[in-house]
């Protein structure tokens, strides 16, 4: 002891076999710093528990359960009286990089990585970000997935959303996903696949500027082209522009367009939607607010 206070404690269980099998318990400035252990029924040296403390707080607390494998544990890590990090894996892990974890900056919870209890990839799991005491970006894989890359995601600058990428449950391509983007606490783009699409290039998008949609593409939910697609452009708080295709059109060229300037309307590009050319089209020019 120093100082009237309990420094360290080490100890083996009464029933260890191995010298490795042990608990022990640190105190610095009358607070206890550490304590490590292993489970009563553990069979090896690093299946453990540990509590870390700093500045009369908690910083660390590592656990480990019926693991039989070394890196299955849970850790927590806490800086200036609060949460930092935690990481864990399931109960019945059998691959090193199947854990969850989270991370905190300034009192606010920063990062959660996890993998489902049932999956067999390393790359699955889920994570959250979080910048200035807000969540910035979250990962996440459906519980179902047989894919590395099927994943959610969402991100957030200046205590906003900035992007958000999903993949649908069912979804076989890698590419098939939504994506939202945020700028200036404002949506700037979306981005997303229709739930039951074959090609990687249906999609759909939204684009801000200055705090405004500026573009938005889709394709239609049947469409059979990658090219096939909607679009919405905007400047300066107003609609620039809009592209479409029908959702029977079986040419690329087949859309139509709107275009302004200046917060008026500009232009406007059509083909029937019976058309067989790509040059048939229809056309609306304004300028200075006016059809020309």
């Amino acid at each position: 002891m120093q100082q009237h206070q309990v420094t360290r404690v080490q100890g083996e269980s009464e029933e260890s076999d191995s010298t490795s099998r042990f608990t022990s318990m640190d105190m610095h400035q009358d607070q206890v710093t550490q304590v490590h252990g292993q489970s009563e029924e553990s069979d090896s040296a690093c299946r453990f528990t540990s509590l870390d403390m700093h500045q009369d707080q908690v910083t660390r607390v590592i656990v480990g359960d019926d693991s039989d494998s070394a890196c299955k544990f849970t850790l927590m890590d806490m800086c200036q009286d609060q949460l930092t990090r935690v990481h864990g894996q399931s109960e019945d892990s059998d691959i090193p990089c199947r854990f969850t974890s989270l991370y905190t900056y300034q009192d606010q919870v920063t990062r959660v990585h996890g993998l489902s209890e049932d999956s067999d990839i390393p790359c699955r799991f889920n994570s959250l970000d979080t910048y200035q005491d807000q969540v910035t970006r979250v990962h996440g894989v459906s519980e179902d997935s047989a894919r590395a890359c099927r994943f959610i995601s969402l991100d957030m600058r200046r205590d906003q959303v900035t992007r958000v990428h999903c993949q649908s449950e069912d979804s076989d391509i890698p590419c098939r996903f939504t994506s939202l983007y945020t700028y200036q606490d404002q949506v700037t783009r979306v981005h997303g696949l229709s739930e039951d699409s074959d090609i990687p290039c249906r999609f759909n998008s939204l684009d801000t500027y200055q705090d405004q949609v500026t573009r938005v593409h889709g394709v239609s939910e049947d469409s059979a082209r990658a090219c096939r697609f909607i679009s919405l452009d905007m400047r300066r708080d107003q609609v620039t522009r809009v592209h479409c295709q029908s959702e029977d059109s079986d040419t690329a060229c087949r859309f139509t367009s709107l275009d302004t300037r200046q917060n008026q309307l500009t232009r406007v590009y059509g083909q029937s939607e019976d058309s067989d050319s790509a040059c048939r089209l229809t056309s609306l020019d304004t300028r200075w607010d006016q059809v020309t």
